[in-house]
This record gives structure tokens, sequence and C-alpha cells, in this order.
């Protein structure tokens, strides 16, 4: 028994299994996230490691090179890319697609692990992180205060981002700018001489001092209890009592060698929200959350917080992911529709019966349901790749099933039953329908086996494109004969078609449409050479004009969004940097009527957070994001107003490089907040390196076009070597070593 004669058999089994896919199918709509493209976890993994108050070349020697030589022994690196910083050390390995990344992460911790006795003993652990597109912030927020600007960093670290961190799906919270808390112990260098007290003394002191440690486990009777010794400070008093010597019988304390004050750090990162000091908060979401409701989530929790705080705390949503996503996603979601409404429309021209539409309408919710099922069991998301796939099949598949219908009424009306009709005509196309299927199938195929990036989201096209068409087939051999034999039966029972105006008309049409074609048919016929040339000449020009058409990774979009990132040349010290990025502020505010919100960030984050997301950081490094109002609110397009902001930014004295990006800031996650062109130059000799990208610099920026043209390099920062006299230090009785301690203790602290 074949798949029609079953359908027509057993049409209530028919109707409840496709009920049972729409309800299946409705579970997967409900459940499926939704993000702007799909997740791609990329080939990379990045190894960070912090040290403190290092120099970039301190980490180059003696950190990153290190790293670079362990993890290069890892089977299936393909490429070691290192970024080497005032204090931070960025290690990314790049394996191959497809490749295993967590036990490529194991096998670089056991390289790391195996090394660790050559790294500097005053660095943090290294972390080993696996990078993917998740990893992009999903929401942004610029959180200023004027009075309680001191408290701004506990207040965004503590109490906001702990309550956010509670949300379900976010992953990470990170903070930038701000106000930091620190102890700072100001030692008097004399009266530490004259006590007789050695720096380096004291500083292991206070280190030892403020600790926290378990004792064991003592009985107690029947009880047993934990012995702990609480001995962290816990005010200020504490360290300036703390004893830190005797000197002629008598105890020597803090107070008596310096100053304890509570007061804050030297900041690293200055941000700033509509001209007003503040924090920016990055929330990150969990690898697999929908983004739209994470965002959603997030915003839902700030109104619950918001009158928690402070009264002069305002916060502000600088980037919102769930907007981009929510603009992109309608678009397509609308282009769907219509396309379904459209689909419907000319079906039913050409076919002018209400119950045949209805029959072959039928098929692209069905086959869109059955899709729905395949893209949650196989942990899809809803994305711009998945609705472009139903909008490139949404014409596909009703093809399969006006065959079958219009087989089954040619065999009505040749006088045959319409069960029998509706069993054997489609069995009679059968065979045609399906090699027609895998012919519109087998055109998909090959982009499965496109690997990188681009291939994770074709094949996401390919396989949903296939499902479709698969599942249009197999309702049109099932759902459309069933429907023939019981819905249709009374339509088909009724004999001659019904003649209304409408099916008079449409019938005259066609059939001058069928005369036009067949006189046109004959004359090509009769002049087959000349058809035949006609039709090469065509494809040749054609082809000739695909060569005219622009490509590019991601199309420019006005998502209302503007960034710049400025780099000062470096050795750049913060406040300089910190005074360019305002005078830009203050000509956004005075150029750019068209803005909602805007904020800027300067300086380097301590975790290298801004590093693994792809963004510049340091203390020559600033970036301005300028949210606008919706494009019908304005008169200018985001890529006008990046064109004057880099004009602007341009004219400033002493910028180094300059990127301005227009378009949505998320897809700089997906790789296209990269520069359309990279010339990558090789080399031993650095002087040379330098002078060949300076000459490929000169030569790229003469070509029509171009913008932003710079170049990447670490260039080197002003040093003040220290000389030791080995000699003299011998007879003193201290080593290079000490000296760099002493040193070090003077001027990190």
């Amino acid at each position: 028994m074949n798949l029609p004669s079953l359908a027509v058999r057993r049409p209530i089994t028919v109707f409840m299994f496709y009920l049972a896919v729409a309800l299946f199918g409705f579970l997967g709509v409900t459940r499926t996230p939704v993000d702007l493209y799909p997740e791609i976890e990329l080939p990379n993994v990045a190894v960070i490691t912090i040290y403190r108050g290092a120099a970039a070349e301190d980490v180059e020697g003696g950190v990153t090179e290190y790293i670079e030589d362990s993890i290069a022994t890892v089977s299936g690196i393909d490429e070691i890319r290192s970024v080497s910083q005032s204090g931070m050390s960025a290690v990314m390995a790049s394996f191959e697609w497809g490749s295993d990344l967590e036990e490529a992460a194991n096998d670089i911790r056991s390289a790391l692990e195996m090394a660790k006795d050559e790294l500097p003993s005053g660095i943090e652990s290294p972390r080993i992180l696996k990078l993917s597109s998740s990893m992009a912030p999903v929401v942004v927020l610029a959180v200023t205060a004027e009075e309680s600007y001191e408290g701004l960093n506990y207040i965004a670290e503590e109490e906001i981002g702990n309550a956010l961190r509670r949300v379900p799906g976010v992953a990470l919270v990170s903070a930038m700018g701000g106000p930091q808390r620190e102890i700072e112990v100001s030692i008097d260098p004399q009266r530490l001489e004259a006590y007789g007290i050695d720096l380096e003394q004291l500083a292991g002191l206070l280190a030892a001092e403020n600790l926290d440690l378990p004792v064991g486990m003592i009985d107690v009777g029947s009880t047993e209890m934990t012995v702990r010794i609480p001995g962290r400070f816990e005010d200020i008093s504490e360290i300036s009592d703390l004893v830190v010597g005797q000197y002629n019988g008598r105890l020597v304390r803090m107070r008596d060698v310096g100053d304890v004050r509570d007061g804050f750090a030297e900041p690293s990162m200055h941000a700033r929200s509509n001209n007003r000091p503040g924090v920016v908060l990055f929330m990150q979401k969990q690898s697999g959350a929908n983004s739209v409701e994470v965002a959603t989530a997030i915003k839902a929790e700030l109104e619950t917080l918001m009158p928690t705080l402070p009264s002069d705390v305002e916060i502000r949503v600088a980037m919102d992911s769930a907007k981009f996503i929510g603009n992109s996603l309608s678009t397509l979601t609308a282009a769907v529709a219509w396309g379904f409404l459209a689909v419907i429309i000319v079906v039913l021209v050409f076919l002018r019966r209400i119950r045949s539409t209805i029959v072959i309408g039928l098929t692209i919710p069905v086959s869109f349901l059955v899709v729905l099922i395949f893209m949650y069991a196989m942990g899809y998301t809803f994305n711009t790749i998945s609705l472009m796939s139903l909008a490139i099949a949404i014409g596909l598949v009703v093809d399969a099933s006006i065959v079958v219908l219009e087989n089954i009424t040619r065999h009505v009306e040749a006088g045959e039953r319409v069960s029998e009709a509706s069993i054997f005509a489609p069995s009679e196309v059968q065979q045609a329908l399906m090699a027609s299927a895998l012919t519109t199938i087998a055109v998909f195929v090959p982009m499965m086996f496109i690997t990188g990036m681009v291939g994770v989201m074709f094949n996401q096209l390919a396989l949903i494109v296939a499902v479709t068409i698969a599942a249009s087939l197999a309702v049109a051999l099932s759902l459309t004969p069933a429907l023939s034999s019981t819905f249709m039966k009374r339509a088909f029972d009724g004999g001659d078609r019904p003649r209304t105006t409408f099916f008079v008309v449409g019938e005259r049409v066609f059939e001058r449409i069928e005369k036009w074609y067949a006189a046109r048919l004959a004359g090509a016929l009769a002049h087959r050479r000349r058809t035949v040339i006609g039709a090469v000449v065509i494809f040749v020009v054609t082809m000739g004009l695909a060569g005219l058409l622009k490509s590019e990774y991601f199309p420019e979009e006005d998502a209302g969004y503007v960034s710049a990132i400025v780099e000062l040349a470096p050795g750049t010290r913060l406040e300089r940097t910190i005074e360019v990025m305002s005078q830009i502020s203050t000509f956004v505010e005075e150029n750019v009527p068209e803005r909602v919100h805007y904020f800027y960030r300067s300086g380097q984050t301590e975790s290298g957070f801004a590093t693994l997301t792809g963004e510049k950081e340091g203390p020559n490094v600033g970036e301005v994001a300028v949210e606008l109002v919706k494009k019908n609110e304005r008169e200018r397009t985001s890529f006008e107003i990046g064109e004057q902001l880099r004009e602007y930014i341009n004219g400033i004295p002493g910028v180094l490089s300059l990127t301005v990006t227009s378009g949505n800031p998320m897809h700089a996650a997906m790789g296209g907040g990269d520069a359309p062109v990279t010339v990558v130059i090789h080399g031993d000799d650095l002087d040379v390196l330098n002078r060949t990208a300076e000459k490929v610099q000169r030569v790229v920026s003469g070509v029509d076009g171009t913008r932003d043209v710079r170049i990447e390099r670490g260039e080197p920062l002003s040093e003040l070597h220290v000389l030791i006299d080995r000699d003299r230090a011998a007879s003193l009785g201290v080593n290079t070593a000490v000296v760099a301690s002493a040193l070090r203790s003077q001027v990190y602290g």
C-alpha cells in the first residue's frame, strides 16, 4: 500500500498525524530561541594572563612568548596570534573548523601546566576561554550619577551587577569605568630608614597579616567544630595600628612610618554617558539562550531595581540587541507573510477554486510546522538565516500539491470516482514529483559541505530548505489526497466547474495566453538556430553583468547606531585620551541632533574583556558610540553621520588610527566588524616590516574608495632603563633581583 492509498483509506489517521505535527510545531515555536544569526562556536581558544604593572615589552618577552611556545606543541592549531599590552597578555590559538574545542582547551591547559615554572612569579593564573558569537554583549548599560559618583563602581558592580547576574540567561556582567576604592599606604622612606625597616619586609608583612586561614577541625565533646583565623583587615585603623617592627625596645606601628588613606585607585578606564561621568555595564548571554528574552528580562529587572538605587543614579540602555534583532526579524517575517499571501493569490488566480486553493495553501503552514520541529530538534534559533530559508522555500512547497491536485481533477473530469482518482492520480506523478524534489534539494546539497563561518550559516540554510521541500512532498502525497477525497468530494461531485464571472473571465485570459504562447513556440521551432543563438547571447550577457555586481560579507544596514574607535600614539597617557574623547563628545552634542543617547569609554580593562570581544583597549584607545532616532524621524542616514564624525576626528591632532562603524553593531560578533581587506606582512626584521607596511599604506590609501587605512603594529613605548652596577651591588650585599623588586615596590606599590 503506497502513501496516497493509505491517506485516502485512512483519512482520520492522516488528519490526526498532522494535528500532532501542528501541536509539536507550535511547541517548537514557543521554545526555539531568537537571535540575529546562528550561534557560532569559533575554532579559537584564548589564553588571557594578567601581569599587573608590567610594560608591554615585559609582557611580550616574559609571558606571551613562553605561552606561544608552550601551546605551539598542541596538535590541530592552524594559527597563533597574540596581543601584548601593559599588564595583560592575550594569546589566541585558531584551530581547524570542526575541531573538538573541549579537547583542544584541555590540551592547552596541560601545555600551560608544564610551562608555568617558566612564567614570572607575579602573574595571575592564565585563563583559558573558548570564543563564540554568544560572547558579544546583548545589552550595554550606561550608569551615571552626580552626588553618588564616588560609590558608583560599587553600585554598578554589586547592587546592579549582582541583580542582573541572577536574570535567567545572563552569563557575565562586566563593568568598565568609574572610581574604584583603594586603601593607600604611603610610606615615608626617611622614617622607614630611621627605624631600620626594609620596604620589601613591610610589603611582605602586610600580605601576611591580611589573610583568612582555615586551621582545621577539633572535637569539643560530642560536637565537631572548625577552627579559622579571620585575619583580613576590616578597617583602616587596623592597618595604621599594625606592628611593623621594633626600635629601641618599643613597637613601631604602620602610622609611625607612613599614612593610611581610604581613597580611590588611579583610574585605568574612564566612561561618560551624555556628558555625565559613569560606568558602562556589558551583559553577555549564556550559550543557547534566547537573546531577545534575555535582553527583555534585563530591562524588566532594571524597572524593579531603579527604586532601590540612589535618586541621582541614572541608567540608560546604550545598546539593546533585542531592538536590532527585532527590526531585522520583523522585516523577514513580513517578507515571509507577504510571500505566503502572494502564493495564495497566484494559486487562486490560476485554479479559480476556493476549496482547491485552501487545500494547496495548507501545504505551506504544514510544511513549515515540520521544519519548526526539525529546527527545535537540531538546536537552531529563529534568525535571519532560518527565516531567509523559509522565504526561499515558500514558493517551492506548493509545486507538488498543485501537480497532485490538478491530476486528481483531470481524473475526476474523465469520469473516475473521487476516491479512486485521489489514489491513482498521485501515484501516477509520484516518481516525477520525487525526481523534481530531489533535483531541487540537490541544488542546496553543495552548501552543506561549505566549511568555515560561512559554512555554518549556509549549512543551516541548505538543511532547512531541503527539509521544507521534503516535507512538502510528503504533504502532497498524503494530506492532499486525503483532503481531495473528503474536503474536495462535494466540489468534485458537483459536476462541471462553476461558471462564475471570475472563472469565465479567467478562462478567456488563459486561452489568449495559450494561443499567444503557441504562436511564439511555433516561431521558435521554425527558427531553431536563431533561438539557440539568442539564448546563448542572453546567457553570456547576463553572466557579464553579474561581474558588475558588488559583493560584501554583510550588507550595509542603517541600524541607527554609529561608533568610532580612536587610537592615539602608543604611550599616550589616559588623561590625554580622555581630553580627545571629551572633544569628540562635545562635537556629537553640537552637531548630531539625531542622537538619542551617546557614551564614550577610554582606557584598558583589567580582565581583558574588550580584547576578547574584538575591541581595542589601552590607555591610548577610546570609543564613542551614538544611538540615533528611528530612520523615519531623521533626514540623514547613519552612514552620513558616520562620515561627518570621521572627517572631524581625522582633523584632531595626535589621532593615529580611526575606525568608524555605521551599521549594525552585532555584525562584529560574526566577523562583520573587521576591515573588508587585510594585508598581512611577515618577516624577521621589524624595521623592514615597518617600512614595507608604510609603503603598502600609501599605495592602498591612493586607491579610490578606501578609507580608515591603518597599520596594526605594536609601537615601542618610551622606557627608562635602570642600569645596575653589579660590583657595587655585590659590595652592598644585593643582586639584580633584589634591586628590581625594591624598585617595583616603590614605583608600582
